[in-house]
């Protein structure tokens, strides 16, 4: 169904040639597994879709020697059968370079009120363990912005917290990638925390060797990490 509420039936033939599946022979093994693959190789699927299909049709035809008589006699037994299944694989392909995007948030390291606890600390480390399964890495900075000034008064970049998945040639990730990053946050930093109106996340991305070539995404990728937060400063009591 389109946006305009009409159903749409868009037809895509693979005209695939036909292919020779694997057969028991007479007094062999009775079940044999045998597979084949469609592809824009040996196929008409075509190149891009830029809309997912919701329904697959299939209709093919199976042919007993399809090149003549045989030398020997096909055997049906009463429990003879075919089981087909299918598997589809749609890579999604890209590339990027240095590719940034940012989000600006209100400023949720300053309290609400004259105590804060920004005012005991020295130093704030955020500790992050990463164990990245995707073919995707990058680093974040941080920006402290006083928006009456439009002056971004303090900056903190945390370097790759993501290292990219190694790939093979196709694109494919072969091995996760681990990485251990400490984020600092200094006494300035936190003191420009305390008159900052906004924070600024900036964001950039680079896939496997830094974009020089083709990754795919699978749904099998997987990203772990832990994170942990250490301070240090003086605590006083009254």
């Amino acid at each position: 169904i389109n946006d305009n509420g009409f159903a749409v039936t868009i037809a895509a033939p693979c005209n695939r040639d036909p292919v020779a599946i694997d057969h028991p022979v007479p007094g062999g093994e009775r079940d044999i597994i045998s597979s084949f693959t469609i592809d824009r190789d040996n196929s008409e699927l075509p190149d891009l879709l830029s809309m997912l299909p919701e329904w697959i049709v299939i209709n093919d035809t199976l042919s007993i020697n399809p090149d003549g008589p045989a030398a020997e006699d096909n055997i049906v037994y009463g429990n003879s059968r075919i089981i087909a299944d299918i598997d589809i694989e749609v890579p999604f392909e890209f590339r990027m370079t240095n590719l940034q995007f940012s989000d600006t948030t209100e400023n949720f390291l300053k309290g609400d009120d004259e105590d804060s606890p920004l005012d005991m600390a020295d130093e704030v480390n955020i500790h992050l363990w990463v164990d990245n399964g995707f073919p995707l890495g990058g680093e974040v900075s941080i920006s402290l912005l006083d928006t009456l000034s439009s002056e971004i008064l303090a900056v903190v970049t945390t370097g790759d917290i993501l290292s990219a998945a190694m790939v093979d040639s196709e694109g494919r990730v072969i091995s996760s990638t681990e990485n251990t990053r400490v984020i600092k946050f200094d006494k300035d930093f936190l003191l420009a925390a305390k008159e900052a109106h906004s924070v600024i996340f900036t964001f950039t991305l680079n896939t496997t060797g830094g974009g020089d070539r083709d990754v795919r995404i699978y749904s099998d990728y997987t990203l772990s990490f832990k994170a942990g937060v250490s301070v240090s400063g003086q605590i006083t009591l009254n």
